[in-house]
């Protein structure tokens, strides 16, 4: 069960988030992120061991020590709280919303799309 501290801080993490204001960078490992602050780290990774799929959210201090952390299986409760900031953090960091609406942009556009790859053919 996450408590009542973590909740506080996850409500915090998604609202910061959320408007742009949380700069997510991704670790050494390709599904974790981190945002680093000034007396500490937040870090969430999502993974799947062959017996299931997990979420983590982890409190680092300004050592880089873990101080609290928090893990649910796809199957328990809280699991969907943790699931969320995670994709939060994943797709700031990715810059998926931005791109999204480049995207979208683009296709709404007069203009022809793509690239053709092949002009530098000889035939």
């Amino acid at each position: 069960m996450i408590s009542e501290n973590i909740k506080i801080l996850i409500d915090k993490l998604k609202k910061k988030t959320e408007s742009g204001q949380a700069i997510w960078t991704k670790t050494s490992r390709d599904t974790e992120f981190k945002l680093e602050l000034q007396k500490g780290a937040i870090v969430t990774d999502n993974w799947e061991d062959g017996q299931g799929f997990f979420v983590d959210l982890a409190i680092l201090n300004e050592n880089g020590e873990i101080i609290e952390r928090d893990f649910f299986n796809v199957n328990e409760e809280d699991y969907k709280t943790l699931y969320e900031v995670y994709l939060l953090a994943k797709n700031s960091y990715y810059k998926v919303d931005e791109t999204l609406k480049t995207i979208f942009d683009e296709l709404d556009s007069p203009k022809i799309v793509g690239k053709d790859k092949n002009k530098d053919l000889p035939f």
